[in-house]
């Protein structure tokens, strides 16, 4: 597992994505874009125009009987049973595979994106909106002993104390006492009764709700510990009853969607997939896909973007920004570091039109020539992980095109362990920042991030005009109106260029001949939109 960063930072460790952002030389296997590929036609039953014999004759309307559920056969490199706190955020197998079998207090609907009950029932929040309390369902474990609030007060505690070693936990900061647990016990955390939880913070936390739907948070027995047999389960959905030494079964209490039960099978050399034993892969690179495999990728919370210090100068200068963010070819960028998993980003719309962020040397040029080059030097600053240098190449390229535009930037290295600690003591100038983990909610990435008192802020952003817009949409009701107002709250961050924008990254799959169409919702599948070919 990579090294962690200090409290209140979500960095993306890109060179741990599921080998998501390695490139290679290798040819990539014919490609099927996942949002377009939903087609449940079957092959056999297409009819070609060069067929004389059905030229003349009357359409006829072939009704096909409906499909019946299925098992789903997912492959994967490796997998491990963990309890949810120690689930590697940067590992879309061990994500996945700890969203099936675990569930939070709440979850995220895939389709609409808003939160709704799960382990809890119900909650309610005091008018100060300090006080949560959450009230459970009859839950059980897939041992059959209840789910009590002992167990969630348990697991909640578990993240909390591993403090900086985790990437989400510190989200959960608002939490009384949750930087100062004992053990694993945490001030703001309480059990009520068998059934119900109680939440205190000690700020009002408008995303406490979709947190608590990350899979970090999902709920495990307070005694029990993983032991390598069948693992334990406390999903709604999906309940254990099979492990042999390559995989696992999941059966579904109903089916979902078109699948029943799911089987994940390690498959390293993805041998089955190639001989349709199996009907996605993932966890691999999709250059590692057998010749002629249909590849797909699929949305993560992965963002990969540079921040600048606003509390000094030249960042200070909304015009040197504009000329930071012009200068820099974001395209040549993922061609080359992300060429199989980056899609150009903002926030919000993701893979949509550049607008701020577009690529203009000249207009960048044109900046600087009019501002103090040698008094506006700045570093690029870059975090060091073992054993790969994709940070300090993208780092230094940056370096250069900024350089080609007339700015003196020079790129400066920092060690992961104590690159957050500088990163708060505002020591760094254009800096590798990104977020990782969790929901890739427009709260989680804006409203932490960018808010004048968010948990996120490192980047000296304060701004009433943009605060207000952030509480207006925090308290918009709609997902759709919610969309509009974030969007407004994107432009007004990408249009001021507060950051450096660079690639939302995607997570590849390899599909076989039975799927053409699967959607990993924050790093766990959403098996309703699992469309059967056959």
């Amino acid at each position: 597992m990579v090294s962690r960063l200090n409290a209140l930072l979500l960095v993306v460790l890109c060179t741990a994505l599921v080998s998501a952002c390695s490139g290679g030389e290798t040819s990539a296997p014919a490609s099927r874009d996942l949002i377009e590929a939903t087609t449940t036609t079957s092959p056999d039953s297409l009819a070609f125009a060069d067929d004389e014999a059905d030229s003349d004759a009357e359409d006829e309307v072939v009704e096909e009987p409906p499909l019946e559920p299925r098992t789903l056969r997912v492959s994967v490199p490796t997998f491990r049973f963990v309890s949810p706190e120690l689930v590697d955020e940067s590992d879309a197998v061990d994500v996945m595979i700890t969203d099936l079998l675990t569930d939070g207090l709440t979850r995220i609907d895939p389709a609409t994106g808003s939160v709704e009950p799960l382990i809890a029932d119900g909650w309610s929040v005091s008018p100060d909106r300090l006080t949560w309390t959450f009230m459970l369902g009859s839950h059980e474990f897939s041992t059959g002993e209840a789910i009590e609030a002992a167990d969630v007060v348990a697991s909640l505690g578990r993240v909390a104390a591993l403090g900086a070693d985790s990437i989400t936990g510190p989200h959960l900061g608002a939490v009384d006492g949750w930087f100062e647990p004992s053990g694993e016990t945490v001030r703001g955390l309480a059990v009520i009764d068998e059934e119900t939880v109680q939440i205190t913070l000690t700020r009002p936390e408008e995303s406490l709700l979709e947190l608590l739907a990350a899979v970090p948070f999902g709920i495990f027995p307070a005694e029990a510990e993983p032991d390598g047999t069948l693992p334990l389960s406390s999903s709604t959905t999906m309940t254990p009853t099979a492990l042999w030494d390559d995989g696992f079964r999941l059966e579904a209490s109903t089916t979902i969607g078109l699948v029943d039960s799911i089987d994940v099978l390690m498959d390293p050399e993805l041998t089955m997939l190639a001989v349709s034993e199996t009907d996605v892969a993932v966890g691999f690179d999709a250059v590692d896909a057998p010749l002629g495999a249909a590849t797909a990728t699929a949305p993560t919370a992965q963002r990969v973007y540079f921040g600048m210090n606003h509390d000094r100068a030249p960042f200070d200068d909304p015009a040197v920004r504009e000329a930071i963010v012009k200068a820099v070819d974001t395209e040549a960028l993922i061609d080359e570091f992300f060429p199989l998993a980056g899609v150009m980003t903002s926030f919000v719309d993701v893979g949509g039109e550049c607008s701020a962020t577009c690529h203009d040397p000249d207009r960048a040029a044109q900046i600087v020539a009019e501002i103090d080059v040698e008094a506006s030097a700045f570093t690029v600053d870059y975090f060091v992980v073992d054993g790969d240098d994709r940070e300090q190449r993208i780092a230094e390229a940056i370096v250069s095109q900024l350089r080609t535009v007339g700015f003196v930037a020079t790129a400066r290295a920092h060690p992961i362990e104590s690159y957050g600690q500088a990163l708060r003591a505002g020591d760094l100038g254009l800096f590798r920042f990104g977020t990782a983990g969790g929901s890739a909610s427009a709260e989680r990435m804006l409203g932490g991030a960018f808010h004048s008192s968010g948990v996120d802020n490192v980047f000296g952003v304060a701004d009433s005009d943009l605060d207000d817009l952030i509480s207006v949409a925090r308290s918009t009701d709609t997902a759709s109106e919610q969309r509009v107002v974030w969007s407004a709250v994107d432009d007004a961050i990408v249009g001021e260029w507060r950051i450096l924008p660079v690639a939302s990254l995607r997570s590849p799959l390899a599909l076989g001949e039975r799927v053409a169409h699967v959607q990993l919702v924050n790093g766990g599948l959403d098996l309703g939109g699992i469309t059967w070919i056959e």
